[in-house]
């Protein structure tokens, strides 16, 4: 219940668990009285902090799912405004700042990795700037150049990947809250915008670019960003995403925007395979008045889909959305560079055609096929409006699903960014 959320295993005796009693004889403690409820930043770090933001001229503010678990994306977002600077956020927490904010840049975007280089002071609040991050020396200044700050409440988390100039230990929101209250006695105003502009016409070239390629689709499948940009439509921004697959995921974190706090879930810096149908039973436990839908590859679908068992049982509400072009594709990219474009070489990367709305029909929740672009919105909707869990099989098509937009980087998470000589390492 403190320190940096995650699973927990309770254990509890034989002879407890089936021990008999009255309750009202049962002591409970308020939480406060056996655990420290909000680890705060010493006033000397909160000072130090505040003093390198005021005094930069190119900040740059970054938000991690700690922001999401304190419950801080106001704080975060009024920061933002106080100073007028470039922000992000890591992919697992794209809902933590307002995708549609004028100031903000897709996370492993060519606009955002260069604002992040060019900052002289850098905030990072909520992340222990991961893999997923690119922490790379090609994508931050030079320590002796830029001050990054670290907020974490994890110790292990601080200074772990980058070089930092202050590492806060501390609760995000406390830690906002503090900096805000301090930023505005010391009279600071936002820029003049100027930067952030910069940016963010770096930004919306990027995204003409991405917006470009499923319009220019030709093929007699469904193109994935198709997809995901019907059912965003279908479901709208106050509904709960869930991020599930290899391939399939990208397309899901870069055709959806986020606009409202705690909409997007994903076990984004482990990679997926199957989690997703069972994290949208919880989520739907969670928040029975919010819609929950799942997008995920057929692969990582096959892990747990037997968990709609599980959603029908308990009368568990959700949508799953398969994209289905029967292949293993983040494994046969893979492939294709090791083995230098001979596709001969590649091995167990094909799978056989599985129609998913059948599947679970046979189970007992409500299932949609739809292989044609025109018929998305109508089965989502007959889907979402069904009072059973339901399943809708998309036949998506496989070249447009091999090499999703922002593939290069994301290669550099597991291989390394790119070294002279054209090289990864």
């Amino acid at each position: 219940m403190t320190g940096r959320p995650g699973p927990v295993h309770v254990d509890i005796p034989y002879d407890i668990i089936f021990e008999e009693g009255d309750d009202s004889e049962l002591k409970y403690l308020e939480p406060k009285q056996y655990r420290a409820m909000v680890m705060e930043a010493p006033a000397a770090q909160i000072e130090e902090a505040a003093r390198l933001i005021a005094e930069a001229e190119s900040p740059m503010l970054l938000a991690g799912t700690g922001v999401l678990n304190s419950g801080a994306w106001e704080e975060f977002r009024e920061l933002v405004d106080l100073i007028n600077c470039p922000a992000s956020t890591s992919m697992s927490a794209r809902s933590a700042y307002d995708n549609d904010h004028s100031n903000y840049l897709l996370g492993m975007g060519e606009a955002a990795l260069t604002a992040r280089r060019e900052a002289d002071v850098v905030l990072a609040v909520g992340t222990r700037l991961g893999n997923l991050d690119l922490p790379y020396d090609i994508y931050f200044g030079a320590p002796a150049k830029q001050k990054l700050i670290q907020v974490d409440i994890d110790p292990r988390n601080v200074g772990t990947n980058r070089p930092i100039a202050m590492g806060i230990v501390a609760d995000a929101g406390a830690t906002l809250r503090a900096l805000l209250g301090r930023l505005k006695e010391l009279g600071v105003k936002p820029a003049d915008g100027t930067a952030v502009k910069k940016y963010r016409d770096m930004e919306a070239e990027q995204m003409a670019v991405l917006e470009a390629a499923p319009r220019g689709y030709e093929g007699d499948r469904v193109h994935p960003a198709t997809s995901v940009e019907a059912a965003a439509k279908v479901f709208g921004p106050q509904a709960i995403n869930v991020g599930d697959g290899g391939n399939t995921s990208l397309f899901d974190a870069l055709y959806l925007r986020f606009t409202n706090p705690r909409t997007s879930l994903g076990i984004f810096e482990f990679g997926h395979l199957g989690t997703g149908i069972p994290m949208a039973i919880g989520a739907k436990l969670a928040n029975p008045d919010k819609e929950v839908y799942v997008i995920t590859g057929d692969g990582a679908a096959g892990f747990n889909f037997m968990e709609m068992e599980t959603a029908l049982r308990e009368k568990v509400k959700i949508t799953v959305i398969v994209h289905a072009e029967e292949h293993w594709c983040m494994e046969e990219i893979e492939q294709m560079v090791y083995f230098e474009g001979d596709a001969s070489k590649i091995i167990a990367c094909q799978q056989s055609p599985v129609r998913w709305d059948k599947v679970a029909e046979g189970i007992g929740c409500y299932g949609e096929f739809v292989d044609k672009p025109e018929d998305l919105v109508p089965a989502f909707e007959r889907a979402k409006g069904h009072e059973l869990p339901a399943v809708v099989c998309v036949k998506t098509d496989l070249a447009s699903n091999l090499i999703p937009p922002l593939a290069d980087k994301f290669m550099e998470v597991y291989e390394g960014p790119p070294q002279p000589g054209g090289a990864a390492g």
